[in-house]
């Protein structure tokens, strides 16, 4: 088997982790990862091998197609290269066909994430929870400002968890709570909602995370995945 880019030392996304424990199982059972002459080609990215089986990880979907149908595009062009399509989760696999199409040959292998055993985080208030690497995009502004706005905050509290927050406010209902890794899955078993930022990423780890531990995500046509 070959996979379609150098993996890393540390993870550094969802498609680097899934890379890194599919190369650990597969060393365990005796499987070898090679560049020559392979009979099944992972790709990730690009990189459709001739010769062999294609099996084509999809990583994710560009939701803003007025700004990026052509990317679009490019995920269909290697989708219709490959043999075989990994998904995500469900989650993704029900986006992936609504923006690019059904593909008769699938599998749904989660993202590397497990959810270990522990208690739920608890607070004197029930809470929506954001959690991600802050950029631009994820919209923290717009999202904690339609939560004021929205009145929820006379019932909820709204938990900020990540390194380097791009908007902070000084509000009672507003928490910002750092990056808290260690205890990451108690935090978002103690929620009721988590909350989608992103327009442009359909199922970023925060959410694959989140559907791991049971808990629905909001999202609307302009912060996440529409109509899934």
């Amino acid at each position: 088997m070959r996979i379609s880019f150098s993996i890393p030392l540390k993870p550094r996304s969802g498609k680097h982790k899934f890379a890194m424990l599919l190369a650990k199982e597969m060393k365990r059972q005796g499987i070898k990862i090679t560049d020559k002459k392979p009979d099944i080609n992972l790709v990730f990215l690009k990189g459709v091998k001739k010769g062999c089986k294609n099996i084509f990880r999809l990583d994710g979907v560009w939701m803003n197609t007025r700004m990026n149908l052509n990317k679009n595009k490019g995920l269909r062009k290697t989708m219709k290269s490959c043999d075989g399509i990994v998904y995500q989760n469900e989650f993704c696999r029900k986006a992936g066909e609504e923006f690019l199409g059904k593909f008769k040959s699938y599998a749904v292998i989660l993202n590397g994430s497990k959810m270990p055993e522990v208690e739920p985080f608890k607070h004197d208030r029930p809470y929506l929870l954001s959690f991600a690497r802050w950029r631009p995009h994820k919209r923290l502004k717009a999202t904690t400002e339609g939560f004021l706005e929205s009145g929820l905050q006379s019932k909820y509290d709204l938990f900020i968890l990540g390194k380097d927050p791009d908007y902070i406010i000084d509000h009672e209902a507003v928490k910002y709570l750092g990056f808290q890794s260690k205890d990451l899955w108690s935090i978002i078993l103690g929620c009721k909602f988590v909350v989608h930022l992103a327009y442009i990423d359909w199922c970023p780890n925060s959410v694959v995370e989140s559907l791991i531990a049971g808990k629905n995500v909001l999202h609307s046509s302009t912060g996440g995945t529409k109509n899934v």
